[in-house]
């Protein structure tokens, strides 16, 4: 066992052993990683657009996501995924290059975006 371990587990007083980790993944590029967006604070009056692929059930899934949030958050609305087209089809390259442009259109605020399976 590595002296700095031993010591770190007598300092804590513990029995549950620690362990140094080392992930096989090299480490990220600063120069591919992006900042998230910010969290909206709310949803309460915004608008959110399903984006889907089509696949396993989200013409079924979508209202009942629609219907918990309108209960939840007054005033929000959402723009069908029938706007946006499949993400998973044969035309998907024209889908998600057009996608921006789509989300200004309708003035979205959020997006839930169903993947299938």
């Amino acid at each position: 066992m590595d002296p700095e371990i031993h010591i770190i587990m007598m300092k804590k007083n513990t029995m549950h052993p620690f362990y140094e980790v080392y992930s096989p993944q090299p480490a990220r590029l600063k120069s591919h990683t992006k900042n998230l967006a910010t969290r909206l604070p709310t949803l309460v009056g915004k608008t959110l657009a399903h984006v889907w692929d089509y696949q396993y059930r989200g013409n079924e899934i979508f209202p009942w996501i629609e219907e918990a949030l309108k209960q939840q958050f007054p005033g929000i609305r959402f723009i069908h995924w029938k706007e946006f087209g499949s993400t998973h089809s044969n035309n998907e390259r024209q889908v998600i290059e057009n996608l921006s442009k789509k989300l200004k259109e309708f003035e979205v605020d959020a997006v839930i975006s169903g993947i299938g399976a």
